[in-house]
């Protein structure tokens, strides 16, 4: 009894199952064609996705590796890229907008360049005076080091040294010693006629020179702290954006995005290096008279 029961029950799940319904032939054309579309446009977004991406990539490789290495100038074989240009031509710019806003918005006398820093990035002439301190500064530099005359190589603790000078605060000027009044004295002229008698003196040796005195100013206390504190405070400001800094009383027009080490390197190292070789070329040069 029970296996035709079972036997029907298979017969009616086997009926029950779907069938795919038969496609004619203008079906099966109409979805090879809806296909093909998609596959088209599935490539074609592909492929503008890809020149997109090549397009970012290029403009990276342009911003990050390409124009920074770009050479600007060669100084016996030593390359000065365009990553240390920009460096020295926003501080240089930097400089320019304090002084012009220490002059009430005008530019420094005798400078024709209004760059801001925004302007910098997209320069596309380089700036003639920026380059001629790098090719100056890296021939001082080469100069100092290899001339044996002066053997002279700058490390990085003696050029912090030469900078917190221009941070310490300027010194005292000393109270003025009230002078001792003086009184007249009359001063008795002869009637007679007198003719004086000149009389040839001879003396030996050069002229005599007098001395300009330089008057000394008392330390101000607490200068080299304060010079410490100024410098920290400016090194740290001066490695922010170029971006103006609205109440910043350092990077109100923006800063010039420098590191302490470019400060170091690119700014203090040629005055130092210069004061440094002119002290040694001086101190070889015979001064006594024959």
């Amino acid at each position: 009894m029970s296996l035709p029961f079972r036997f029907n029950a298979m017969a009616k799940k086997k009926q029950l199952q779907p069938t795919a319904p038969v496609l004619t032939r203008g079906q099966i054309s109409r979805r090879e064609r809806e296909q093909q579309r998609i596959r088209t446009f599935y490539t074609a977004m592909i492929g503008v996705g890809a020149v997109v991406a090549l397009i970012l990539l290029f403009s990276v490789l342009q911003t990050f590796v390409l124009r920074p290495n770009e050479e600007v100038a060669s100084v016996n074989g030593v390359k000065i890229n365009r990553a240390t240009y920009d460096k020295l031509r926003r501080y240089n710019v930097y400089q320019n907008q304090q002084i012009a806003a220490l002059q009430g918005g005008t530019t420094s006398v005798g400078s024709t360049d209004t760059a801001t820093l925004q302007d910098v990035a997209n320069e596309t002439t380089l700036d003639a005076t920026t380059v001629n301190q790098l090719v100056d500064s890296e021939l001082l530099r080469q100069t100092a080091k290899s001339d044996p005359q002066i053997s002279l190589v700058a490390s990085d603790q003696d050029l912090k040294t030469a900078a917190l000078k221009d941070f310490e605060p300027p010194p005292q000027t000393p109270t003025p010693t009230p002078s001792v009044a003086t009184t007249a004295t009359a001063v008795i002229t002869s009637t007679q006629p007198f003719t004086p008698t000149a009389t040839a003196t001879f003396t030996a040796g050069p002229p005599t020179h007098t001395p300009t005195v330089t008057p000394t100013y008392p330390p101000v206390p607490g200068a080299q702290q304060t010079a410490e504190a100024n410098y920290s405070t400016y090194m740290q400001a001066f490695s922010k954006g170029v971006q103006p800094i609205a109440g910043d009383t350092i990077c109100g027009s923006g800063c010039p995005n420098i590191s302490e080490s470019d400060y170091l390197h690119l700014i203090e190292e040629p005055r130092y290096l210069q004061d440094k070789v002119t002290e040694k070329l001086r101190a070889s040069v015979v001064t006594a008279t024959e």
